[in-house]
């Protein structure tokens, strides 16, 4: 399992199934930003910063020994300067939300190399309108599992509800098992959701706050498709608890016959 290598430090530097996942992981809990810094003479450089957050930093602090670049923080793992042109030239082809906002920083990046900015409130609304208006750069056929797993690990949730019991209106009571798949996003972003759907199935909406889902159910009625899919992504799930998650998932199907 690709965890349980990247732990263990057995995970070739060039794994492309570890830049997916990481690439996924991006695409759902981190930032591709501007960082504009201040010189003394009062004007401005600017270069490329990328961020993930994660409140539990162990995987952050592996993927940092992983890659050797960038530090961690109190919650988060930051990259800039030379060292994040490094990183995400691994990860730029497998970038699904977010390739076309790198490829517009970067584009202001080069363009700013060596030069002194005065003023940097336009720099930062064309970071801001770039990042709202990303969209497919390239659109896949299909979803690799490993970036899915990345980005299920930032933006998803396993629900696992087991014996729960469930009250009717006229009075019985029913002893019911829910096994959820959930995903959020932002609007600007939907359009991974609707191919997620396209892909494996369930149900999009859009809530009144602007936040669109995709849901599918992994339930007994969908055993033989829910059990393939859990595999896959166990294989290259990468958080603790959300592994944990999937192996209740797993075992549900392989033990239970209700």
């Amino acid at each position: 399992m690709l965890y349980d290598k990247l732990k263990a430090g057995t995970v070739k530097k060039h794994s492309e199934q570890l830049n997916k996942w990481v690439a996924g992981f991006l695409d759902a809990d981190g930032s591709i930003s501007l960082h504009i810094k201040k010189h003394s003479n009062g004007r401005y450089g600017v270069c490329l910063q990328l961020s993930i957050s994660q409140i539990n930093t162990d995987i952050l602090v592996l993927l940092q020994q992983h890659f050797k670049v960038g530090d961690v923080g109190k919650d988060s793992w930051h990259i800039s300067g030379k060292q994040s042109h490094k990183f995400i030239g691994l990860l730029r082809k497998h970038l699904l939300i977010k390739a076309t906002h790198l490829d517009n920083l970067l584009w202001v990046v080069e363009e700013l190399k060596g030069v002194s900015i005065q003023d940097v409130e336009d720099i930062r609304e064309y970071s801001k309108c770039s990042r709202l208006n990303s969209r497919w750069d390239h659109k896949p056929k299909h979803i690799p599992y490993a970036w899915m797993a990345g980005y299920l690990d930032g933006d998803g949730h396993y629900r696992v509800r087991l014996n729960r019991v469930r009250r009717y209106s006229n009075g019985s009571t029913a002893i019911t098992n829910e096994l959820k798949l959930f995903v959020g996003s932002a609007k600007w972003d939907s359009f991974i959701l609707d191919k997620l759907k396209e892909d494996h199935g369930g149900t999009t909406r859009l809530r009144k706050d602007g936040c669109y889902f995709w849901q599918l159910s992994l339930g007994k009625n969908s055993r033989s498709k829910a059990l393939s899919l859990l595999r896959k992504l166990r294989k290259y799930s990468c958080l603790p608890y959300k592994r944990e998650a999937i192996d209740k998932m797993i075992t549900f199907h392989t033990t239970c016959r209700d």
